[in-house]
């Protein structure tokens, strides 16, 4: 899950802005030349509804919640589970 940390001000006003961040970060995903196939662009509007339905839905934090946890956007790794990634090692140049 995305978390996101609560800024300065009112908390509707924080959990609202914050939300209509995502939202706008996530136009381009509707747009008619966007590069996404019909089925990426219907997850993103899937995605987007959920952000716009999300602060009827803030009634489960407090204003004592350090963090809120926003919807997650379409392929969003941040919790995979990373074990099997293998970073290979660079191989130095060889010494003249």
């Amino acid at each position: 899950m995305r978390r996101a940390r609560l800024f300065l001000g009112t908390y509707m006003q924080d959990v609202r802005r914050q939300r209509n961040m995502h939202l706008t970060n996530s136009d381009w995903t509707q747009n008619v030349d966007s590069p996404l196939t019909d089925a990426k662009k219907q997850e993103w509007a899937t995605y987007r509804q959920a952000l716009r339905d999300f602060p009827a839905n803030v009634s489960n934090y407090s204003e004592e919640d350090e963090y809120i946890y926003f919807p997650d956007p379409p392929d969003y790794a941040g919790d995979a589970d990373i074990s099997d990634i293998v970073v290979p090692t660079p191989t130095p140049e060889p010494a003249p």
